[in-house]
């Protein structure tokens, strides 16, 4: 590589920077003012002045006082129409509890000086720069500078992309702790360093555990010596898993959840758990969310990428088809358990997505070229 290569590849990579900076910043600048925002601010509140009925008017004054009157406006007519959930408005501190990470790093931005609502969205906006600058820099690795920096421009200027960032919600940070965690595996084959990520992610959704749990027994049993781990790191591994859920739901414990993740979850999105499975009440539910998994959420066409990829494969799957795979199981896991699904859930595996088929365009191109060659 030339030093004219050079100096253009560290240009892109700084256009780069600021493009996701000054997006960072106008996400902070221009916040969704998202529903989560009511059970968020609240248990920020809590954290200093206790689990009171007191916080709702605090956070109902600062809230008033920070978000635009035409934005608090729209606020209220979804809640009035009842598209923003009394949990939400009232409570949700037990739900916004199984999130600690987020909550812990809106709290510090807050007690730095933020704004209330601005400390909801800070994370977010971190997270989007710093998924586009591991995207470019994971890009670099099979790409040259120019076809990679395109890529990375069209992906994170993806309106579904660029929305998250402006939320008041832990989903930035948790599809950027899965992204980065996958590069770690993937790419360095750095076990440990993939599980502190991947643990991070569990700290910031709770949920993400199921996922964790799957790929953890994946790389048990997978052949690929490089990423193969023993049963010993295996168990420790699902230890230290376990103890992360039991820390996490103790935490929550204060605010009126009990130990288990499910019932607790269909109790304060006030569904009846065991009317929630009776055939006629889920197969209503499980019909609203297959008309969002289709019509409103990208996550059905990349399942059905992940089965193509899954489908050409031959020979011994590698490390891309399982997480393809694994992709397409908690898809369709997350449709028929959760009553509620959306893209926000599922950024950080979009992103490896657009890696994964990197990889194998490159390879099948290298692999053409090898045989033309020996062709010769």
């Amino acid at each position: 590589m030339t030093r004219t290569d050079n100096l253009i590849k560290i240009f892109l990579f700084i256009c780069n920077v600021c493009m996701l900076a000054f997006a960072g910043v106008d996400a902070l600048k221009n916040p969704a003012y998202n529903g989560d925002i009511y059970s968020y601010s609240k248990v920020v509140l809590s954290l200093d002045n206790g689990y009171t009925n007191q916080n709702l008017l605090i956070r109902d004054s600062i809230l008033t006082a920070e978000i635009p009157v035409e934005r608090y406006n729209v606020l209220k007519e979804n809640r009035d129409k009842g598209k923003i959930s009394s949990r939400d408005i009232n409570n949700g501190v037990s739900f916004a509890a199984i999130k600690p990470l987020y909550i812990g790093l809106v709290y510090v931005a807050y007690k730095a000086g933020m704004k209330l609502t601005d400390a909801t969205v800070l994370p977010s906006a971190l997270s989007y720069i710093a998924m586009g600058i591991l995207l470019l820099f994971w890009l670099l690795r099979y790409l040259p500078v120019l076809p990679a920096f395109i890529i990375t421009t069209i992906t994170m200027r993806w309106k579904i992309i660029v929305k998250i960032a402006a939320m008041s919600s832990p989903d930035a940070l948790s599809s950027f702790f899965i992204f980065l965690s996958l590069f770690y595996l993937i790419e360095e084959k750095l076990f440990w360093h993939f599980f502190i990520a991947i643990l991070l992610s569990v700290f910031t959704r709770i949920d993400n555990s199921i996922y964790v749990l799957f790929l953890l027994t994946i790389l048990l049993f997978i052949k690929d010596v490089t990423l193969k781990i023993s049963l010993r790191t295996y168990l420790k591994a699902v230890g230290i898993l376990g103890v992360s859920y039991l820390i996490i739901m103790f935490i929550a414990t204060f605010y009126g959840w009990d130990m288990l993740f499910f019932s607790s979850y269909f109790r304060d999105q006030q569904v009846d758990s065991k009317k929630m499975f009776q055939q006629d009440v889920y197969f209503d539910t499980l019909r609203y969310t297959l008309n969002e998994a289709i019509n409103k959420t990208k996550g059905l066409k990349f399942a059905i990428l992940g089965i193509v990829l899954i489908t050409f494969k031959k020979g011994t799957w590698k490390i891309d088809e399982w997480i393809a795979a694994l992709f397409v199981i908690l898809f369709v896991l997350r449709t028929f358990l959760f009553p509620h699904t959306t893209d926000r859930f599922y950024i950080g595996f979009y992103l490896v997505f657009i890696l994964l088929f990197v990889r194998v365009y490159t390879s099948f191109i290298s692999e053409y070229l090898m045989k033309a060659k020996t062709n010769k």
